[in-house]
């Protein structure tokens, strides 16, 4: 199909899948924000070694994740029954340009701004866990070193001052 061929629709139709287009894109920019608050969720588990948490927001990330792909084919389908072809912008004129319904352009604008700031806190998040990786991964270096010992180390990771302690008694016995 080229840019000049128009979709034409008995009266009434068109409207109804703009309609239906509008409320897609309201749902994957609910869904955009509710992955924003999963991610926020993920960095306080990081920072607070909040493991069930950690794996909780995993989760519900996946989830998240299943639900875009089953919005983005949605709206592939509305836009593929509008102009013919599914992987078009959504600013595209052949979605009626500049006189689309408000609805339908505040619906674009929400989107756009969601995905923005869900980019942003993957970019924050994918650093937090970049740095909590590599701060593990020299732990497990000066454990295993024979630098430190195995009770300094465990102890930096719990906060404790091993010298304040003294000697420590172990009972294996259950």
């Amino acid at each position: 199909m080229n840019d000049s061929d128009v979709r034409v629709y008995p009266p009434g139709v068109r409207a109804a899948y703009m309609g239906d287009l509008t409320a897609a894109l309201v749902s994957e920019a609910e869904l955009l924000s509710g992955i924003r608050e999963v991610l926020q969720r993920q960095r306080v588990a990081v920072a607070e070694n909040d493991v069930q948490a950690l794996e909780d927001s995993i989760g519900a990330l996946a989830r998240a994740v299943l639900l875009a792909g089953e919005l983005r084919e949605l709206r592939s389908s509305l836009l593929r029954r509008l102009t013919g072809e599914s992987e078009i912008r959504l600013d595209d004129p052949r979605l009626g340009g500049e006189g689309v319904s408000p609805a339908l352009q505040d619906a674009r604008s929400v989107l756009r701004r969601a995905a923005i700031r869900v980019a942003q806190e993957l970019a924050v998040n994918r650093h937090i866990v970049s740095r909590a990786m590599r701060s593990g991964e020299e732990m497990i270096q000066r454990l295993f070193a024979g630098g430190a010992s195995a009770e300094s180390a465990y102890a930096e990771l719990e906060g404790n001052d091993v010298s304040s302690r003294g000697g420590m008694l172990v009972n294996r016995s259950v």
